[in-house]
């Protein structure tokens, strides 16, 4: 994870756009800040800044700092591969699936709390017991 300066940002913020399922999200410089406006957890669109990039290749993905402390990863990131291999633009994370605000997976929801290892979550090796799945892996794996 590093700060979202000129040297570590990939990503395409010359007043880029991406509508998904009629969310239209623009990428763009506000001076040396990075921000995207985008829909908030109101489902209204807001300005924010990029706090933290992380990921260089094949893609890379950005943290914007919400009140609290808490950091959230956009559900919109940049792929870095050549623009012959397919890359050079912005893709969303759940492709197929319209995410609305309040829905746990929206960019702004809280769908993974932090637990501790516990009977009942996790074995005692730390892996996840069978009945508690990670709904964003099964959907990326196409299971």
């Amino acid at each position: 994870m590093q700060n979202a300066i000129e040297a570590t940002i990939l990503g395409d913020f010359a007043d880029a756009k991406l509508e998904y399922f009629g969310v239209a999200t623009t990428f763009f410089r506000d001076g040396d800040r990075f921000m995207v406006r985008t829909d908030g957890p109101d489902g209204a669109p807001h300005d924010y800044p990029i706090a933290y990039t992380f990921g260089v290749y094949p893609l890379q993905q950005y943290l914007i700092a919400f009140p609290g402390g808490r950091l959230q990863a956009l559900g919109i990131a940049w792929d870095s591969r050549s623009k012959e291999q397919g890359g050079q633009r912005w893709f969303h994370l759940y492709p197929g699936h319209q995410l609305k605000p309040g829905d746990p997976l929206h960019w702004t929801g809280h769908a993974y709390l932090p637990a501790l290892l516990e009977p009942g979550l996790y074995h005692a090796d730390g892996q996840i017991d069978g009945e508690v799945y990670e709904c964003g892996s099964f959907l990326q794996s196409r299971m």
